[in-house]
């Protein structure tokens, strides 16, 4: 059977062809077919009917085409390239990954600040023990005592610079050591939680540090010669917590004393109270020269 070839359409002229291109724009548009297979040629497609896409009985103008699929630089005798499965998704990953077992284990900021509360009570409470020993007992222990757990001009003099640290441990009596520890977990565990702990480590025990050796400059000034003077406690660290807790946040609100008002006028409150008695002389049991040592340590440090 001879393929028909029908030469229809002069340029802007328009032909519904079914549902791929409502209007053609080209200079003529080439139907030819064999079988139950049409090509159909317009600038530079080709249009790949099955025999659905055979004309309607109505003729041209009636617009009756089927389904067609426009495939561009179509050869006679080709099918389209199949279409490629798509990738595979990929594997779900778990709400809660497993952590590395090279991974450091996190440290605690509750479980640092109530080690060192632990130390201070242990130091304190063997302290006391050894206050109920006989004579000789109890008098060698007094000695160590003084060499080791206590920040005195005699040792500073001699050498014995660790008490500066090891001075922190120790406290006189139970009413000072709960007072003390009281503050330290109070202001401790957040502030380590805020500034992690190494740095924390760090700005307390180097309050306590400079709490230290201002007082001992304090004692070198004041003291006549050859007269020792001594301290203990941690109140210069939880001082120099204060400190650095004014610096970070100064409008948090706290309670001093039970007397409600912001960080930075408690701060104020305790710094006057200290400048006062170190004035006049009141309380001089208190370390008022270590506590503002200690403050000062700890504004700088997180200013």
């Amino acid at each position: 059977m001879p393929t028909p070839v029908i030469n229809v359409l002069q340029r802007g002229s328009k032909l519904p062809l079914s549902c791929f291109s409502p209007i053609v724009r080209h200079n003529a548009l080439r139907i030819s077919g064999k079988g139950t297979q049409f090509q159909r040629t317009f600038a530079g497609c080709s249009v790949i009917c099955n025999a659905l896409a055979r004309p309607h009985l109505g003729g041209l103008g009636s617009g009756g085409y089927g389904r067609a699929t426009l495939q561009r630089g179509y050869k006679r005798g080709s099918r389209p390239a199949p279409r490629r499965p798509p990738p595979p998704p990929p594997p779900p990953q778990s709400s809660s990954p497993m952590p590395e077992s090279s991974s450091p284990m996190p440290e605690s900021p509750a479980l640092v600040v109530g080690g060192i509360i632990a130390l201070c009570a242990s130091v304190t409470a063997w302290n006391e023990y050894m206050k109920t020993q006989p004579g000789n007992k109890q008098a060698k222990w007094l000695v160590d005592f003084r060499n080791i757990w206590i920040l005195s001009r005699r040792n500073l003099e001699q050498g014995r610079w660790y008490t500066l640290i090891t001075s922190t441990f120790m406290h006189n009596g139970l009413a000072h050591l709960l007072f003390n520890m009281l503050g330290l977990w109070s202001f401790g565990v957040p502030i380590a939680r805020a500034f992690g702990t190494t740095r924390f480590l760090v700005l307390y025990f180097g309050s306590g540090i400079a709490g230290g050796l201002l007082q001992d400059g304090y004692w070198k000034r004041t003291l006549p010669p050859g007269s020792d003077a001594a301290a203990a406690g941690a109140s210069g660290c939880v001082v120099g917590l204060l400190g650095a807790l004014t610096m970070v946040a100064p409008k948090m609100g706290v309670s001093f004393f039970f007397v409600p008002m912001t960080m930075w006028q408690s701060t104020l409150v305790g710094a006057l109270f200290s400048g006062i008695c170190i004035q006049t002389g009141a309380l001089p049991w208190i370390g008022h020269v270590d506590h503002l040592g200690g403050m000062a340590f700890g504004a700088v440090y997180c200013e």
